[in-house]
């Protein structure tokens, strides 16, 4: 029973962490998407010599939250989800042979 309790705690805090990710993903989007309008704006109203006044900082910001975005979506959460998944077949093996032990 000690090695299911591990399982079960271990799986919950797998999808705490899911949970955080997708939450912290929704922010970067949120933020990636405020960052797009001002790019934008800046693109149409502030020009010097044909280049964004900023510097491009606002774009090069808003490029490495996409960045970082994409990790999240395509890294980090297919491991937890992967792990989530492992999790959730131990528990149900480790369920099995407590049931047969009862038997």
């Amino acid at each position: 029973m000690a090695n299911l309790n591990y399982l079960y705690r271990s799986l919950e805090q797998y999808q705490g962490f899911r949970n955080e990710t997708e939450k912290l993903i929704g922010e970067l989007k949120l933020s990636i998407d405020s960052l797009e309008l001002s790019q934008n704006y800046l693109a149409d109203t502030y020009q010097y010599d044909g280049y964004s006044a900023d510097n491009f900082e606002v774009k090069n910001s808003k490029n490495k939250l996409s960045n970082i975005l994409a990790s999240l979506q395509n890294d980090i959460l297919v491991a937890i989800d992967s792990k989530i998944r492992k999790l959730e077949r131990q528990i149900a093996d480790a369920e099995a042979r407590e049931a047969m032990n009862l038997m």
